[in-house]
């Protein structure tokens, strides 16, 4: 199991999952020192260290073991030979690994932690890892203006969520202007927006979401804060009224006691306000949320009318299509019992006509006189030429339809190949 840390001690292991400084930089990598410590009369102080041989110096002239108030040091986020970020990772160091393990010695650090504080000294000791340049001066104007609370121990803790609440502030800020353009007179909403618009809309609401996540998460810290400065000012009061009839507390610990209850205070009035300036914020992404939504909602409402008056126009044209089609159909009825009759007429007169026909011919001689035939004897010659172009006559118009049905099953089969490989 994964049991709590408890010795203070650092392996080698622990040692190696950071990346330590090479010196093969282009840009050489440097980190921050920022002081505000008793044997400099607590002045502001800020220096950067960017070799092994300043941090010797820095080593030698410090004794943090006897010193009170405050040091912080900030490893800046270094840059590769391309200019780009190389430290991407914040177990990265910009400084060498004799430099860090000297420091941990130093700080007192334990593997499990990144701040020490020695409460009998008044000594709050931190590092802050990959820290880029905009954070870096806003950290150190931040701490320049703690003034003689600088070694309460919740202090850099509140830093920290001061700078993340403008970062969320900022974020909401912007989203909400974002939206607020896009819904203002100026640029009203398209009804009919493509899909690169829609998403940009979608984007809006999921960054909302992704907003009121980290600020509702930064909210539950800043709780814990407040317990935490609580108890801390608690335990301290108790540790310095044992201490109220001696002269060490006449002469510091009550002054020091006294500016540390002042920042606990602080602390925590500050806190409380960053939590109800992060409700706002929350309220902000919400009501983005709201109109993101409600705007989604009328675009689908849109799409779906537009949807219904497409169908409705094709239901209507279906319908003059189907109108039309019974109409042909009723004249395709009418014409075939016409076709009906007139057949009808072909089959009573066709006969008559026939054999009037046949009759009328010289092959009968109904005036013939005693002795001469009334039936011509060519009448073979008829009945065979009669019958051999009927043969022929039936024979091409069966060869015809044939052929005719032989090229639409071809055409027919060329279609089903076409869909199926096309």
């Amino acid at each position: 199991m994964d049991w709590e840390r408890t010795d203070s001690h650092w392996t080698n292991h622990d040692f190696s999952r950071f990346t330590y400084d090479t010196g093969e930089l282009v840009v050489p990598a440097s980190a921050t020192i920022v002081s505000r410590l008793g044997s400099n009369g607590h002045e502001f102080h800020v220096e950067t260290l960017s070799s092994p041989g300043a941090w010797k110096l820095w080593f030698d002239r410090t004794d943090l073991s006897k010193d009170s108030g405050l040091c912080v040091i900030i490893y800046n986020k270094a840059q590769d030979s391309f200019g780009g970020d190389g430290f991407e990772s914040l177990m990265s160091l910009p400084v060498t690994r004799n430099t860090f393990a000297e420091t941990v010695q130093r700080f007192q650090i334990q593997p499990c932690i990144t701040r020490t504080i020695m409460r009998e000294k008044g000594l709050s000791l931190s590092i802050v890892f990959g820290c880029k340049e905009e954070a870096k001066q806003q950290l150190i104007t931040k701490l320049k203006r703690v003034d003689r609370a600088h070694y309460h121990p919740m202090i850099m803790a509140g830093i920290f969520f001061e700078l993340e609440r403008a970062r969320l502030e900022e974020c909401v800020d912007q989203l909400t202007d974002d939206f607020a353009l896009n819904s203002s007179e100026i640029r009203p909403l398209d009804l009919n927006m493509g899909s690169t618009e829609m998403v940009g809309y979608l984007q809006k609401c999921y960054r909302s979401r992704e907003l009121g996540s980290e600020i509702n998460s930064l909210k539950r810290q800043l709780k814990k804060v407040i317990d935490e400065t609580a108890m801390f000012d608690e335990t301290y009061g108790a540790v310095v009224e044992k201490d109220k009839s001696s002269e060490a507390y006449e002469a510091k610990e009550g002054h020091d006691y006294q500016h540390v209850k002042f920042a606990g205070r602080r602390i925590r009035s500050r806190v409380e306000e960053m939590c109800d300036i992060l409700d706002d914020k929350i309220d902000s992404c919400n009501v983005t949320i709201d109109n993101m939504s409600l705007t989604m909602q009328t675009l689908w409402n849109h799409f779906a009318q537009e949807d219904n008056k497409l169908n409705t126009s094709f239901n209507r044209t279906n319908t003059r299509l189907s109108n039309t089609n019974k109409e042909i159909s009723q004249s395709m009825q009418d014409d075939s019992t016409q076709m009906k009759f007139i057949a009808l007429l072909t089959m009573v007169f066709l006969p008559i006509s026939t054999m009037t026909s046949i009759f009328s011919t010289e092959l009968f001689s109904w005036d013939a006189g005693p002795g001469e035939a009334v039936i011509s004897k060519y009448l073979w010659v008829f009945i065979v030429i009669s019958l051999a172009l009927t043969t022929v006559v039936v024979g091409a118009w069966g060869i015809a339809t044939r052929y005719a049905f032989l090229r639409r099953k071809k055409a027919d089969e060329d279609s089903k190949d076409y869909g199926k490989f096309g």
